[in-house]
């Protein structure tokens, strides 16, 4: 392996990036860097809700549950967007994805 090799080991690949665009940026950075071309080809969206109502409601009632559980870090983001400073019940367990 020669210095030009050693120094963009990704260099003739090509990587299709499916991340939402606001997610993409870093990965396509750093693979960039290593010599990959870069395809974005976000595949969803991620957006807050048009009507936060249920999530408002469900956290009045936080401490009926026993734990609450997130799908991905932006659920965590949008929830708490939604959800502010709201009181977390010291025995209700946080599971996430």
């Amino acid at each position: 392996m020669n210095r030009t090799d050693a120094a963009y080991p990704l260099s003739g690949n090509t990587i299709v990036i499916t991340r939402p665009v606001r997610q993409s940026e870093a990965l396509k950075q750093a693979l960039t860097a290593r010599g990959a071309q870069v395809l974005l080809f976000p595949v969803i969206d991620i957006a807050p809700l048009n009507d936060s109502t249920d999530l408002r409601d469900l956290a009045s009632r936080l401490a009926d549950y026993h734990i609450a559980f997130f799908v991905s870090p932006n659920a965590v983001d949008y929830a708490f967007t939604v959800l502010g400073n709201v009181t977390w019940p010291m025995h209700l367990e946080v599971a996430a994805m």
